[in-house]
């Protein structure tokens, strides 16, 4: 008699199971919006970028390395100092410019009282160089010019 009353139990059980695994498999799944990368400000919207904060995500890189271009070009004389020993020239720095990337992990747009940019690029001659821009209003200092493959001696003070 055992058996004949656990044999039912198990049948309803077993389609209860079922019943759900159905249910669940056959339940529309929830459709999320697919996310997009952010996308670099436009040339249409590149005048609202001109007054932009420097620190804020769209300040295009572009934007910063014209500007910095754009102004007069000053060298410390610490970076002239590091330039003379480790062979980078003033065509040198003005091609980093041109066709530089920043590197943001070694540049800080809330230096103070300057912004500064580090700009890494291959120069004419070979050389991968970084060079510090400061932005300082209405002129770009050249802060330090380093090259990031050969380990020059320089006495700079």
């Amino acid at each position: 008699m055992k058996d004949t009353f656990f044999m039912p139990n198990i049948r309803k059980t077993y389609w209860l199971v079922l019943t759900i695994v159905i249910f669940v498999a056959c339940e529309p799944k929830p459709s999320y919006p697919k996310l997009q990368k952010p996308t670099r400000p436009s040339e249409n919207n590149k005048l609202e970028n001109q007054h932009a904060d420097p620190g804020s995500e769209s300040y295009h890189k572009n934007d910063v390395l014209s500007e910095l271009e754009s102004q007069e070009i000053i060298y410390t004389k610490h970076a002239r100092c590091r330039m003379g020993c480790r062979h980078i020239n003033e065509n040198e720095v003005m091609d980093a410019l041109e066709h530089g990337q920043i590197n943001y992990r070694k540049s800080n747009a809330n230096d103070q009282p300057c912004p500064t940019y580090a700009v890494e690029t291959r120069s004419p001659d070979g050389q991968l160089v970084r060079i510090v821009f400061a932005d300082c209003g209405e002129v770009t200092k050249v802060v330090t010019a380093i090259d990031l493959e050969t380990d020059f001696s320089c006495n700079c003070k």
